[in-house]
């Protein structure tokens, strides 16, 4: 629902598991933390947790991931971290940076992005995915694209492209 109990929950259990490093990209359920990302980050860092929004955390010297909260949004919306226009999406994924990760909560357009339940108007199945992540993976090729947000391609086998003879991109939706 969105309340900072859930949140709070969700951290402390986050914060149990049996992990070196524990990383936690918000999603569009999390509308207590994009109203205050400073309260949420510092919860998290009383629980060793990393609150990643928006940011490249360095795994190792030669690894690097980014972490992005964003989908698009396929109609009016209450939740938290969608984009507020096409310029907004534009901008934000211009700003991805090079990485060899990338773990957004929504998937980019036509990747492990539809649910078959879900058709408009025409009875066409519905691509929820982001035509400005699917740029920003394109511009980025990252070895990996980690993603969410589409329950129903959860189950769906993970989506290969190959860019090139020597480059390809592995995507899952976790």
């Amino acid at each position: 629902n969105g309340s900072w109990e859930e949140f709070f929950s969700e951290v402390l259990w986050f914060s149990r598991q049996k992990f070196a490093r524990k990383i936690l990209v918000p999603g569009n359920h999390e509308r207590c933390v994009e109203r205050d990302p400073n309260l949420a980050r510092e919860y998290c860092r009383e629980h060793d947790v990393e609150l990643a929004i928006d940011k490249l955390v360095h795994l190792s010297d030669s690894v690097t991931m980014f972490c992005s909260p964003w989908s698009a949004v396929f109609r009016p919306s209450v939740w938290a971290y969608h984009w507020t226009d096409q310029a907004d999406a534009h901008y934000k994924t211009t700003k991805i940076p090079y990485c060899d990760i990338l773990v957004t909560h929504g998937p980019p357009k036509g990747i492990l992005s539809f649910t078959p339940g879900l058709r408009d108007e025409e009875e066409e199945i519905v691509d929820l995915g982001c035509p400005w992540y699917l740029n920003a993976v394109k511009r980025i090729k990252p070895r990996y694209h980690f993603l969410g947000h589409v329950h129903a391609s959860a189950s769906d086998r993970p989506h290969t492209v190959d860019w090139s003879e020597d480059h390809w991109t592995h995507f899952v939706n976790v």
